[in-house]
């Protein structure tokens, strides 16, 4: 019998159009973004210019990212900044994610709690695109 490692960034069900909805579980590695979430983001941006991103972390901590993936966390961040409208973050550790929030200028960063993801959900969805 097999057990089967989650994804570290699952995309969810809810995805969709310009929006995508991402819960992240297990270590993350430096591939997980150039194999995963960065082509994952980019195909949407060329598909609809602007974007809006969900991201459940809230079983994350610190610990769970490699220090390469650190890198490629702040590298992804300012490389999307321009084509991200909203980014709705679950998160434990607000703190320790306010370092990277800056990193989207020109986007509209907010963190919620673990009790708060329809809250997060609702605010991704009602953005006015511009």
């Amino acid at each position: 019998e097999s057990s089967i490692t989650p994804m570290p960034f699952n995309k969810l069900p809810e995805s969709s159009g310009n929006t995508l909805y991402y819960q992240s579980e297990g270590t993350i590695t430096k591939e997980d973004y150039t194999e995963h979430l960065v082509p994952e983001t980019d195909e949407v941006i060329k598909e609809h210019g602007k974007i809006k991103l969900y991201f459940d972390a809230s079983t994350l901590h610190v610990s769970d990212f490699e220090w390469m993936a650190l890198w490629e966390d702040t590298k992804f961040a300012k490389t999307i900044m321009t084509q991200t409208l909203r980014v709705a973050v679950i998160w434990s550790k607000n703190f320790v994610l306010d370092a990277v929030a800056h990193l989207f200028i020109g986007t509209e960063v907010k963190f919620f709690s673990a009790d708060q993801k329809q809250e997060a959900k609702d605010w991704i969805e009602n953005t006015n695109e511009s």
